[in-house]
């Protein structure tokens, strides 16, 4: 009875609000002389369906709030992520916060709403009340989606601890982070999600050595993309540390050149010949398959990884 009396109200709730999306759509018509507008905004697939309050656009100035259901036509649990579709490549000083809660910032152009239970029990609707902002004026196409949030990269993607940078990859920085992972018996730290990958580098080196072309080393941006939330210069490192700073010089590789650097603790980046003597630490590229069974990413309590779902 209860579950029956749920079901009743979440159909007059989408009634209510697909009504309210239909008169806005004729009241837009009417005014444009348009007649293509009618057309609810949603979004329904086989395991789910969504309903906007108005439209699937918004943004930071004139209509920074939007508010939708999400019911779940899955017999399994679901996580969902609102995602904001953007032009901008970079999305800097941009927050939001659900249903007049804190306000948090938005990460690789993602929000994740969080769990929507099984169609047929309690909990199978959600609604939203989202409100985004920031000083920049920016402009979004939404869209919703299902994600694994026990994906390492979805742990990733939720950190405090990572930006966005000028290309699309997710790159943790500054000093004190917590990016620890144990994969293969060995502890490694989380350099980011980079080129749909997640990159590791091994927390410890295999001695020093000339440069050797079958080692995989950080890259020279790898590097400067881990002191702030935006990659430096090789003149803006000197005097600084990131959790990649290290008392041994270690081998970096430029992908845009055959040149290679020295990433040191007093010297900055240092620009050097292939013949020196540099502490060789690898990189490994993992795809992204590995959910998080253990850990908070902390040293003493690194993540720990399991292979698929």
């Amino acid at each position: 009875m209860v579950i029956e009396m749920g079901k009743r109200f979440y159909i007059l709730l989408f009634v209510i609000m697909s009504a309210s999306a239909l008169l806005l759509s004729l009241s837009y018509a009417s005014e444009s002389g348009r007649n293509d507008e009618v057309a609810l905004a949603e979004i329904n697939k086989d395991e789910y369906r969504v309903i906007f309050s108005n439209s699937k656009k918004v943004d930071t100035k004139d209509n920074n709030k939007i508010e939708f259901g999400i019911i779940n036509k899955s017999d399994e649990i679901n996580n969902f992520a609102l995602v904001l579709n953007s032009d901008d490549k970079v999305l800097d000083d941009l927050y939001y916060s659900i249903n007049s809660g804190s306000k948090e910032t938005v990460t690789n152009g993602m929000i994740n709403l969080g769990e929507v239970q099984a169609f047929g029990t309690e909990g199978d609707f959600n609604f939203y009340s989202i409100e985004i902002s920031s000083n920049n004026d920016y402009e979004f196409n939404l869209d919703v989606l299902p994600v694994d949030v026990n994906l390492l990269s979805s742990y990733i993607k939720r950190s405090k601890q990572v930006y966005l940078d000028s290309v699309g990859n997710i790159r943790y920085y500054g000093e004190n982070v917590n990016n620890y992972l144990n994969y293969n018996n060995h502890l490694y730290r989380i350099i980011g999600i980079v080129d749909g990958k997640i990159k590791l580098l091994d927390t410890t080196d295999k001695g020093l050595g000339i440069f050797n072309v079958s080692d995989q080393y950080p890259s020279l941006d790898d590097y400067l993309s881990s002191f702030t939330n935006r990659k430096l210069e090789v003149n803006e490192v000197l005097n600084k540390r990131s959790w990649m700073t290290e008392i041994r010089d270690y081998w970096l590789v430029d992908n845009n050149s055959d040149n290679v650097y020295g990433a040191t603790d007093t010297d900055g980046v240092i620009s050097v010949m292939k013949n020196v003597g540099l502490y060789r630490r690898n990189v490994v590229i993992l795809d992204d398959i590995y959910n998080v069974s253990n850990g908070d990413g902390t040293i003493l309590h690194p993540y720990e990884v399991t292979y698929g779902s």
